[in-house]
């Protein structure tokens, strides 16, 4: 039997080393669970393995920088859709509960996807299954179906014999992403959208409505309000120059796309968005909560803690985050404790390391994390209602001023043209 040399985190919080005979290193991560311990490394004991991707990462020359951005940011990983994925995952699970043969399940889902590429998916999967093929190699060769940490959880399980609560735990963390996802889209959706309606207001009444009045006025000879003088030339402005007003937009929207491929003009970028008030707060909170609840459903479906690590940080919605992670990984792997990781980092509030340190010493490093997820989500679904509650009423008064002000300034000389009648 195999023998492979591993490295936990005990109930204690301590580090633990020794070595176990296993199948697999799934068995191996599953003993170490039974036993009370969390695995973060996991290798065999044979010398002549091939370097893995940790050696790669850690041991090599290049440093963690350059690791993690090798000049350019790589392209996005594109998996199915995430409702789709839900979607897989939940049906799957619930089949394969029900006693149904991985194949069966799968033949039943082809005939029942309601879209082609689904038929095809399913039917490309299940061909790979009966030609001996496991799950998580039929997956991988797919290459767009779930993304790492989704191809992990189902390694994990499939190896371990336990499929079914793999993918239980992968549609929760699939249905918590998602649920990120709106929260996000809830923040920010309402003040574009605010946004949007005002400059087109703003466009329409400066661009058509002043500059047919204002030949009005000019034919009239009298003298006009301030107001009235001030959004002529503001609408004179924009009509002679919108072209290249336009021109300048589009170069700067170019240029700032191509900039934010530059890990550094990013990083710097997600720095100062996260200084904002409000938005900042929420954004953190939210992708902390990620992270967290990331960490907690790959170490409970027996993921190694370096490996759930790694997928935490490829799956991180700022790569600033990605940044710190990467710092983390090297510290864990040298035998440093998770906590003292987190609290080094400013990027993470001070809830989540002190939740760890807590969790470490009472051997609960999963509960911990779900309890962080947990409250982040709280705090920032708070923040979002109170962000709404004020930016609603003040887009209001702004776009209120902003179209009454214009048509103050288009009425006002015609009361005073009509008094003198």
């Amino acid at each position: 039997m195999p023998r492979f040399q591993f490295r936990a985190i005990n109930s204690m919080g301590g580090i633990q080393d020794g070595f176990a005979e296993a199948d697999s290193k799934a068995e191996v991560i599953w003993q170490l669970k039974e036993k009370g311990l969390i695995a973060f490394l996991v290798n065999d004991e044979i010398s002549q393995q091939k370097p893995s991707v940790l050696d790669s990462i850690f041991f090599s020359n290049s440093t963690v920088t350059s690791t993690l951005f090798p000049g350019k940011i790589s392209a996005i990983y594109r998996p199915l859709s995430l409702s789709r994925q839900i979607m897989l995952a939940k049906q799957l699970g619930m089949l394969l509960r029900g006693g149904m043969h991985l194949s069966n399940a799968l033949s039943l889902l082809e005939n029942q996807a309601a879209w082609l590429d689904c038929k095809t998916l399913f039917s490309s999967i299940r061909h790979k299954l009966d030609s001996g093929k496991s799950l998580y190699d039929a997956l991988s060769e797919e290459g767009e179906i779930f993304d790492f940490e989704g191809l992990e959880i189902i390694h994990v399980g499939e190896s371990s014999a336990k499929l079914q609560q793999s993918l239980e735990i992968l549609l929760n963390l699939l249905s918590k992403r998602l649920l990120i996802r709106r929260r996000l889209i809830k923040a920010l959706s309402y003040p574009v959208v605010m946004l949007f309606v005002a400059f087109s207001a703003v466009f329409f009444l400066m661009g058509w409505l002043v500059p047919t009045i204002s030949v009005i006025f000019s034919g009239a000879h009298a003298e006009l309000p301030l107001i009235t003088k001030i959004v002529i030339a503001i609408s004179l402005f924009i009509r002679r120059w919108w072209f290249w007003g336009s021109v300048i937009f589009l170069v700067l929207l170019i240029s700032f796309r191509s900039a934010i491929h530059n890990p550094k003009f990013r990083i710097a970028s997600e720095k100062a968005v996260l200084l904002l008030p409000f938005l900042g707060d929420i954004l953190r909170y939210i992708c902390v909560e990620q992270i967290s609840r990331n960490l907690a459903l790959m170490l409970e479906a027996g993921i190694p803690l370096i490996d759930a690590l790694k997928s935490s940080r490829q799956s991180s919605l700022l790569l600033v985050n990605s940044e710190s992670l990467t710092v983390i990984e090297f510290d864990v792997a040298r035998g440093r404790q998770l906590s003292d990781c987190f609290s080094q980092s400013s990027i993470f509030p001070d809830i989540l390391s002190q939740m760890l340190k807590t969790s470490e010493a009472s051997g609960e490093l999963v509960n911990g994390l779900k309890m962080v997820a947990d409250e982040l989500a709280q705090e920032s679904e708070g923040r979002i209602e109170l962000l709404l509650s004020i930016v609603e009423p003040a887009m209001v008064i702004f776009l209120g001023v902003i179209v009454g002000s214009i048509i103050i300034a288009v009425l006002l000389p015609l009361y005073e043209m009509t008094s003198f009648l």
